[in-house]
């Protein structure tokens, strides 16, 4: 199901997560210069009993923090890909016993920062790829583009590009992350989690990224490095809140932020 047949007010619930990391130590013995080492493994905290409760009236959310917050680890224990510690619960349904792969087919995505594109096949070649890995038989690219021009046409000029033969190489780097974006649109997902989505991006590419985000999907959580394209991305309908130690707080628009 898409955004607009489901239920658009579903709530992310977290309560007393903790997420840590293994880490390999190494020692000297005293045998000195023959090498001889003694592994000893340590736990680093990263996120340390945080609760919070996103509820959606923002189709979009927005989280920012320092360097070091943790912010991509929030997302990839929502996601199921580290071990943690507490409760999630996503539109009522508890998900900590779920495997990355289940939480897959109750519609929970991450798409962690990266390019995801080939700089050799054209964009045509990309979207056989995709389609051929989902075998959906649908034409989502044309049904999003006609959506998209519905909705504004000046945003459906910018994605045009998508029915063209041209090289990943020879796109800009919008272009590229949208072509690397594909893969959200062949998938009914109800809570996607970008990581970093915002980086290197114009404000008309954000507004493309926020308008699509919100005509697809009940509920995405992005995570934004720098304050500043946060609140640019609040400017296009994103609820803003700010990951700090023992939690996450929703912000005001207009809050001052470093």
């Amino acid at each position: 199901m898409r955004a607009d047949t489901v239920d658009p007010r579903p709530a992310l619930v977290v309560r007393d997560l903790s997420v840590s990391y293994e880490a390999i130590r190494f020692s000297a013995e005293r045998k000195g210069v023959l090498g001889l080492f003694g592994l000893r493994r340590k736990r680093y905290p990263v996120l340390t009993s945080i609760s919070f409760e996103i509820p959606f009236d923002h189709r979009l959310t927005a989280i920012v923090g320092p360097n070091g917050a943790g912010k991509t680890s929030l997302l990839r224990a929502i996601n199921g890909d580290i071990p943690t510690q507490g409760e999630i619960t996503w539109a009522g349904r508890t998900i900590n016993g779920l495997s990355q792969h289940e939480r897959t087919l109750v519609g929970i995505t991450c798409v962690l920062h990266e390019n995801g594109v080939f700089p050799n096949l054209t964009v045509q070649e990309h979207i056989t790829l995709i389609e051929s890995k989902y075998g959906t038989g649908r034409k989502p690219i044309d049904e999003l583009i006609e959506r998209l021009r519905l909705r504004d046409a000046r945003l459906a000029k910018s994605v045009a590009f998508l029915q063209s033969s041209t090289r990943a190489a020879n796109l800009s780097g919008g272009e590229r992350k949208m072509l690397s974006f594909l893969r959200l649109i062949f998938r009914p997902w109800s809570l996607v989690l970008l990581d970093e989505p915002t980086s290197g991006l114009s404000a008309q590419w954000l507004e493309v990224y926020a308008v699509l985000l919100q005509m697809l999907y009940p509920a995405c959580v992005l995570q934004a490095e720098q304050y500043s394209r946060a609140k640019l991305a609040c400017g296009f309908g994103a609820a803003l809140y700010e990951l700090k130690e023992g939690g996450l707080c929703r912000m005001s628009h207009q809050s001052d932020t470093p």
